[in-house]
């Protein structure tokens, strides 16, 4: 995300808080060693995560999706493992396990009323990619379960403000999202 004169490139912006008075915005900054995220709030801007964790998801080889904030928390995907964290207090604790037989990316995250994360998942096992959705609670007390899997691809999932729908994207090779969905 660096431009060509080396400035920051900034993206993914997003916002946190019920009214005006208690808002704070988020982005990720594209700096020379990585992407960070940043918050805004009473007219202070600083890093959210400690300045050797870097923010970003190879979901698809391109990612996309890489934290969530909701409430005051946040979920990230780490660049440097993709897993899910959470930082709460500036403590940073993992969501999703450590892949056991290959390595698993994560995108997409969002949240339901009823505590459980909802985000893309690609599994690498042995030369094979997996495509899938997968809910997993916010706080990282139990591994993640599949909601749907089959398809090559799948993108920004969405929950009924009441938590009793899901929608999603998903798509097969050849073709792309907005040829054939």
């Amino acid at each position: 995300m660096q431009t060509e004169k080396g400035g920051v490139q900034v993206g993914d912006l997003a916002l946190d808080g019920l009214s005006a008075a208690d808002a704070a915005v988020y982005w990720v900054e594209g700096r020379r060693d990585g992407d960070v995220l940043v918050r805004w709030s009473d007219g202070c801007r600083g890093d959210v995560l400690p300045p050797e964790v870097h923010v970003g998801s190879a979901v698809h080889e391109y990612g996309g999706g890489a934290y969530l904030v909701h409430g005051g928390e946040v979920w990230f995907v780490r660049a440097e493992d993709q897993r899910i964290w959470r930082t709460t207090g500036g403590a940073l604790v993992p969501v999703t396990p450590q892949p056991r037989h290959g390595q698993d990316r994560h995108a997409d995250i969002q949240i339901g009323p009823d505590g459980l994360l909802v985000c893309v998942r690609e599994r690498h096992r042995a030369h094979q990619v997996t495509n899938e959705l997968v809910s997993a609670p916010a706080d990282g007390s139990a591994d993640p379960r599949v909601i749907a899997q089959g398809w090559d691809f799948y993108t920004s999932p969405r929950m009924k403000p009441d938590g009793s729908q899901l929608a999603w994207i998903i798509w097969n090779r050849p073709l792309m999202p907005w040829d054939g969905s």
